[in-house]
């Protein structure tokens, strides 16, 4: 195994080791995306709080190998320097914050060899998260928000993946996607846990959806896709339940990022330009400022992502 991000959408933007709707009055010149982290380096998987930024990053030298970092202040645009997350001797890809939105605590994926690990950490200090969460199997891509850890498992020998949300007080695990090997391989990507809602993306070698489960009612639902040929992925979710997403078509390029209500249409916030993708988002709600989306933008030409941010979307 080699990555975070397991296959999004049609193959194209399948990771390494470690997706026609109206336009809403959003998709004015009053939402601009900012540049957040947009160097020579592939920057990818965006999140912070009020308090810190981090993303995982390659080197120059070592393009294969990527380290997570944290910032102190939001969105980056603080006065800390950056902070190695993950030990030496490891892989390291973003989570999320795990604490409150004032605290600097986040969980993280930490990769050593072919054995991937889930980690918390703060200010300098890595602790494991509860028994029943790490495994033998390859676990990816985690978020958390309150009791609640969302995540990935990949079981390599069978290439089975779940997409799992685990109560780090009470122990329970709730299994909202059981995806076994196939045609295709289909994929299962975590989005984000906030509140009561969890997301994720679901991709076989034809279609990808984006899933969305209430925590407090048990009900899981599937997102329209009006679009013949067009695909939802790159989830994340806000704690009105409204959803976040990329919407693209079968090849890389031209992809929308997506906004829906929990009880409305789908409405385009943003459309990318046609070389222009997504591989990831994150909904980051700012104590004492607006909230921001950010988003890993991925050059289809270059092979490599940059970091923005939508503020208020």
């Amino acid at each position: 195994m080699a990555g975070p991000i397991p296959a999004v959408r049609r193959g194209m933007l399948a990771a390494v080791v470690v997706c026609m709707v109206s336009v809403g009055s959003t998709a004015s010149g009053a939402v601009i995306p900012i540049g957040v982290k947009t160097t020579p380096q592939d920057e990818i998987l965006p999140a912070g709080n009020t308090h810190i930024f981090l993303w995982s990053q390659n080197s120059a030298a070592h393009p294969h190998l990527y380290t997570e970092y944290v910032q102190r202040g939001a969105s980056s645009l603080g006065p800390g320097p950056r902070i190695r997350v993950n030990a030496i001797g490891t892989q390291g890809f973003s989570g999320s914050p795990s604490g409150p939105t004032s605290s600097p605590e986040l969980i993280y994926q930490q990769v050593k060899g072919r054995q991937s690990d889930l980690k918390f950490f703060e200010n300098g200090v890595r602790w494991n998260p509860p028994a029943g969460v790490n495994t033998p199997a390859w676990e990816y891509r985690p978020t958390a928000s309150g009791a609640w850890i969302l995540f990935g498992r990949l079981r390599t020998a069978t290439h089975r993946r779940q997409i799992i949300l685990f109560d780090r007080f009470s122990q329970q695990v709730i299994v909202l996607a059981d995806r076994p090997a196939g045609p295709g391989n289909p994929s299962a990507t975590p989005g984000e846990v906030n509140g009561d809602f969890a997301v994720w993306s679901q991709c076989t070698a034809t279609a990808c959806n984006v899933w969305e489960y209430d925590i407090a009612t048990a009900m899981k639902t599937r997102l329209p896709n009006a679009t013949p040929g067009h695909y939802n992925y790159a989830a994340s979710v806000d704690t009105a339940g409204t959803v976040y997403f990329a919407h693209g078509g079968r090849t890389c390029g031209g992809a929308r990022i997506e906004k829906q209500p929990l009880n409305g249409a789908a409405a385009t916030i943003w459309p990318l330009r046609p070389r222009r993708d997504v591989t990831s988002s994150y909904y980051a709600t700012h104590v004492g400022s607006s909230p921001f989306l950010f988003y890993a933008r991925y050059g289809c030409k270059t092979g490599s992502n940059d970091l923005y941010r939508i503020s208020d979307p």
